[in-house]
């Protein structure tokens, strides 16, 4: 019987958490004022997305229309929280607005970004090759006059060094900064129409 025992000890690998870098983008010392915007305050509505993003699986697919997972390895928050935590700290750092807060905060803002994420995804197409794609989609308002003033789309995609989840949060993290630095450039290009 001890014998039996001993032969289905099975050890399991511990469990790997991974978070987005929250780095303020590919310009951090250039501060850019928007006409008078800079002493209005942004705030960023939760983000929306399907079910698979909004846990904390690290979604990969090897074939169109099928999403796994990866059984030990995952996000330290669901995706959609960890984006909004890079998008409110690239925004903030540009000097755009006086504050940029979430959709948590009390405070009463003039203008709302809205977004939906449309994938997340890491694509294997073999043994050796993936990559990831970051899709989403941004709408922003006016929030005292509830009006739209701009939408867009953004997806970027980045190869995967290495064909697993360590390499996966990797491009994740080089595809969502770049996201992030197309977000703030947009902002800033509408809100200087608005002057």
């Amino acid at each position: 019987m001890l014998l039996l025992q001993g032969c289905m000890i099975e050890t399991v690998p511990p469990m790997s958490f991974y978070t987005l870098n929250y780095s303020v983008g590919m310009y951090p010392s250039q501060r850019i004022q928007a006409c008078s915007k800079a002493d209005k305050v942004l705030k960023i509505s939760p983000i929306g997305a399907l079910s698979p993003y909004n846990s904390q699986a690290i979604v990969y697919s090897e074939t169109p229309n099928d999403l796994n997972s990866y059984v030990y390895s995952q996000w330290s928050d669901a995706p959609v929280r960890l984006l909004e935590k890079l998008f409110q700290q690239s925004i903030q750092s540009r000097g755009v607005f006086k504050a940029v807060v979430t959709d948590s905060s009390v405070s009463k803002a003039d203008y709302l970004l809205e977004s939906n994420l449309l994938n997340f995804n890491q694509i294997i197409t073999d043994n050796i090759h993936s990559h990831v794609v970051v899709t989403i989609q941004f709408v922003l308002l006016n929030a005292r006059q509830r009006k739209i003033i701009a939408t867009t789309m953004f997806s970027e995609t980045a190869d995967v060094k290495q064909n697993n989840a360590q390499g996966a949060v990797t491009a994740f993290n080089q595809a969502s900064q770049k996201i992030a630095d197309r977000l703030v450039a947009w902002l800033i290009k509408n809100l200087r129409r608005q002057c």
